[in-house]
């Protein structure tokens, strides 16, 4: 069994390859926005959380340490009691 097909035209041919190199250009460009999009902001978001890390570290450790003296003196008071 034959199938009959048309040729192609020169022009349908080149229509043809521009939408697919359109295509491929797009999908290329956007996959490497969207890589250094994803990398830069993961970067950002480290820095941001170590430096927010610190800040709670050092605003939480002070009262930490008082609940713990609190917890040893209320344990010693049983204690002795």
């Amino acid at each position: 069994m034959r199938l009959n097909r048309k040729p192609l035209s020169i022009k349908k041919i080149f229509t043809i390859f521009f939408i697919l190199t359109v295509l491929i250009s797009i999908t290329g460009i956007g996959t490497i926005i969207f890589q250094n999009w994803l990398s830069s902001s993961e970067q950002f978001t480290k820095s941001i959380s170590s430096d927010h890390a610190d800040t709670l570290i050092n605003e939480i450790d002070p009262l930490a340490r008082i609940v713990c003296v609190a917890d040893a003196y209320r344990l010693a008071q049983n204690q002795n009691s």
